[in-house]
């Protein structure tokens, strides 16, 4: 039974660090926003070292360089070119199968777009949504979350304030000439949760300069990853070493119990008993008188003839 129990607690912690370790995974996106217009420059998309960016497009699936959009840099960073992309849906993915939240981008020719951040924001934020044309200028416009307009009039931009997990979902918008832009997925993290950068080396270094790998990828001779121990969040590190307490302290339990196990438990009843055999003579049994008790005694005589 305590067995059981050691190998379903050493389960367990398998359980939680996988878990961890899929939620401290996801693409990165840079410009941070899910809609944009046909010819606008281009995207970078990234993930952790030895995690592949993929797109699905319907039932197909494709890795970096498979389509004439998505440039390969390597297996982990890829340039999405806006000039003749249709965009689709983007994640990470590991050769064991683990995969990342999906980010679903949308390219637009004409119309409107919604600005709403492609990566996951924190509760307790602020969130600022802009509906925006092809010239880039900012519409008076009408705001939804799903089928629900948010704002009864017109307004420059929407603020969401104190962000809370309620607020995921789906949001778009539309101008007066306008028809609504596409629905694209506001994500919400807990803002207790350990911390963990979403940004991939790759994705930091394209902020420095919006051409970067554009046309030449990184040779060996500067590594844009540094050592994977330093990227690696705090809680990620402790994992093995708590996982090696719980066993250690499993054993422990499972030993005392094991040494307790043929002692009597406080709930169980002994009951005991004396038996004395003693022998004795055989002898004659002398009946105390009873007043009730009559006796009588007879006599034969016998007479001569």
């Amino acid at each position: 039974m305590m067995i059981s129990s050691v190998c379903l607690l050493l389960g367990l912690c398998v359980l939680v660090m996988s878990v961890l370790t899929v939620s401290a995974v996801s693409l990165d996106v840079s410009p941070n926003f899910q809609q944009f217009f046909r010819g606008d420059s281009k995207v970078f998309l990234s993930c952790v070292d030895e995690w592949t960016v993929k797109r699905t497009n319907g039932k197909v699936t494709e890795v970096c360089g498979a389509a004439a959009d998505l440039i390969r840099v390597n297996s982990s960073f890829c340039v999405l070119d806006l000039s003749i992309s249709s965009g689709g849906s983007f994640l990470c993915d590991n050769s064991s199968g683990k995969k990342s939240d999906e980010v679903s981008i949308s390219v637009l020719e004409d119309g409107v777009i919604l600005e709403i951040p492609a990566l996951p924001v924190k509760t307790g934020s602020d969130v600022t949504l802009h509906c925006k044309t092809r010239d880039g200028s900012s519409q008076k416009s009408y705001f939804f979350r799903y089928d629900h307009k948010i704002v009864s009039k017109a307004e420059v931009q929407l603020i969401l304030s104190n962000v809370q997990q309620s607020y995921e979902g789906f949001y778009s918008c539309s101008t007066a000439i306008h028809p609504r832009s596409p629905l694209s997925r506001l994500r919400v993290t807990d803002a207790s949760l350990p911390t963990t950068s979403t940004n991939s080396p790759l994705a930091q270094a394209t902020r420095s300069s919006s051409s970067i790998f554009c046309c030449n990828p990184p040779t060996s001779s500067s590594d844009p990853f540094p050592s994977p121990f330093t990227t690696l969040p705090l809680f990620l590190l402790l994992l093995p070493a708590v996982l090696i307490m719980v066993l250690i302290g499993g054993i422990l339990l499972w030993r005392k119990q094991r040494a307790t196990s043929t002692l009597p438990q406080k709930n169980e009843e002994v009951t005991y008993a004396d038996v004395t055999f003693r022998q004795t003579a055989n002898r004659r049994v002398r009946y105390s008188a009873d007043p009730d008790m009559v006796y009588s005694g007879v006599r034969t005589h016998t007479a001569a003839k």
